[in-house]
């Protein structure tokens, strides 16, 4: 018997096999851009742990006074009590980077999201391991899923966020 065509069984294995490795990989591309999302996150944080450092130094060794969101994206995207952005925090430290990094878009199941300046913040205790962290300015921003703050603390962990602080004062 001369076989010159597949068999409908054998194209059916090949279509399964394929759809298989297509699920594969939409799997880890979607893992792959959420961690690129927390690594854009974390350079920016980077970025403006750097201008209030600078800030800090050039206004006689103080910090802006007063809370402020300091993301540069939508305003929908930060969900801590509405907090808006401070023009005083701005101007401190937007000489040192005129460009605000924009937070990525978070994922729809995260509750709070964006990058904050907290002047008088009075410290508190860490509801992730009970650490109790002395009064300072610090910056705040959230990472997605459950993960390292790389080089800040962790305030909180959840499934679907982690909450981090840097503590200005402390790391100068």
């Amino acid at each position: 018997m001369n076989r010159r065509a597949f068999t409908l069984v054998e194209l059916l294995v090949v279509i399964a096999i394929i759809g298989l490795l297509s699920t594969v990989a939409v799997v880890s591309l979607g893992s792959s851009r959420l961690q690129a999302r927390n690594a854009k996150r974390l350079a920016d944080m980077k970025q403006y742990v750097n201008a209030f450092q600078l800030a800090y130094d050039a206004n006689g060794n103080s910090y802006a006074s007063g809370t402020g969101s300091i993301n540069a994206g939508p305003a929908a995207f930060y969900g801590w009590s509405g907090i808006a952005a401070n023009a005083t925090v701005d101007a401190f430290f937007s000489p040192y980077l005129p460009n605000k990094p924009v937070y990525p878009t978070p994922n729809p199941a995260i509750a709070i999201a964006g990058y904050m300046y907290i002047g008088g913040w009075g410290g508190g205790t860490s509801p992730y391991g009970s650490v109790v962290y002395p009064a300072q300015p610090i910056l705040d921003w959230t990472l997605e899923g459950s993960t390292n703050c790389g080089f800040g603390l962790i305030w909180d962990q959840r499934a679907a966020y982690t909450e981090c602080i840097y503590l200005l004062r402390n790391n100068m």
